[in-house]
C-alpha cells in the first residue's frame, strides 16, 4: 500500500511543475524534467513517451500518453508499471493552505508486473531521496506523510496485473482490473471498490480502512472487506496491520458454487 501512495503523491506533486513548466518550456523537455523528479523521490526511472497536455479550468491538471516506472536491475528490462494514459487534476484553492486535493487521478490500461526475487527482494519497494513530504515542505509523520492528502477518486481502468514469485516459482495473472479508491480525508474511511478477472473468474472487491494513517504507521486499525463471484460471496470485519502483516477479526462465507473460488485459488 505505501509504494502506491508513494506513486501517486510524487505524480500528482509532478502536476504543479507540469502545468507551470508547460507554459515556459518546450514539451518535449517537459517529460525528462519529471522523470529526472521521479527518480529523485522514488528511486525508479519515468519515461513519457507520448503527448502532455495541461488543463487549468475546472481543476489544475496534466494528462500524459506513454508512462512507464521502471525496475530495479534484477527485475529485468521490462517496466514495473506501463500505462496507455494518466489523467491529474488537483483542485487549485487548498494548493494555498499547503493542501493536496486530488480530484482526479486515473491510470487508463495499466499493466503492472510485480516480483518477488529467490532472496525476498520486490520490485516494488522504492528508495528516493527522502519521504516526499519532507522535499515539499509537508508532514513527513502521519500516515507515511498523507496528513494533507484528500483523493476524491483516483482509478485504474482496463488494467492487468502479474505476480511473480520466483522463489516459489508461481504467478498470478488478473486481467480487467476496474478500481476506484476514495481518501476524502484522514478523518473518513479510505475505501476501495471495483471488479477483476482472476485466473478466468470474476470477482468484485469492496474494502473499507477507518484509519488508513494508522495502517500505514505500522498499527493494526479497524478494516472491512467483502469479495464477491458468481456463487458466492466471503468477507472480513476486524483488526489488520501491514508492517507485519497481521489479522484479527470475523470471516464470513456464503457460496452456493466453489468454482469460481477454486480458480482464485489457481
Amino acid at each position: 500500500m505505501r509504494w502506491i501512495i508513494r506513486i501517486v503523491l510524487v505524480l500528482v506533486l509532478l502536476v504543479l511543475v507540469l502545468v507551470g513548466s508547460l507554459f515556459l518550456i518546450p514539451a518535449e523537455r517537459i517529460g525528462a524534467l519529471v522523470g529526472e523528479q521521479f527518480e529523485r523521490f522514488t528511486g525508479r526511472s519515468l519515461v513519457i513517451s507520448g503527448g502532455i497536455s495541461p488543463s487549468i479550468y475546472p481543476s489544475l491538471g496534466v494528462s500524459a500518453e506513454g508512462i512507464e516506472i521502471g525496475n530495479p536491475d534484477w527485475a529485468g528490462e521490462a517496466p514495473l508499471l506501463h500505462a496507455e494514459r494518466l489523467n491529474v487534476g488537483v483542485a487549485l484553492g487548498p494548493l494555498f493552505s499547503g493542501k493536496i486535493h486530488v480530484k482526479r487521478f486515473e491510470l487508463v490500461k495499466p499493466e503492472v508486473v510485480l516480483k518477488k526475487n529467490t532472496d525476498g527482494a520486490v520490485n516494488w519497494e522504492m528508495a528516493g531521496a527522502g519521504d516526499v513530504s519532507d522535499q515539499t515542505g509537508g508532514p513527513a509523520r502521519q500516515g507515511g506523510g498523507l496528513g494533507k492528502l484528500n483523493i476524491d477518486e483516483a482509478q485504474i481502468s482496463n488494467g492487468s496485473l502479474v505476480y511473480r514469485d520466483l522463489a516459489a516459482g508461481t504467478e498470478m495473472t488478473v486481467q480487467d482490473m476496474n478500481l476506484t479508491f476514495r481518501l476524502p480525508s484522514l478523518a473518513q474511511p479510505a475505501s476501495l471498490e471495483g471488479s477483476a478477472e482472476m485466473n478466468g473468474a470474476v470477482v468484485s472487491v469492496e474494502a473499507m480502512a477507518s484509519d488508513l494513517a494508522q495502517l500505514m504507521d505500522g498499527a493494526q486499525g479497524p478494516v472491512r472487506l467483502k469479495l464477491a463471484w458468481d456463487g458466492g460471496s466471503a468477507g472480513f470485519e476486524g483488526q489488520t496491520g501491514l508492517t507485519p502483516l497481521s489479522v484479527s477479526g470475523a470471516v464470513n462465507f456464503d457460496a452456493t458454487d466453489l468454482a469460481p473460488l477454486l480458480a482464485l485459488a489457481g
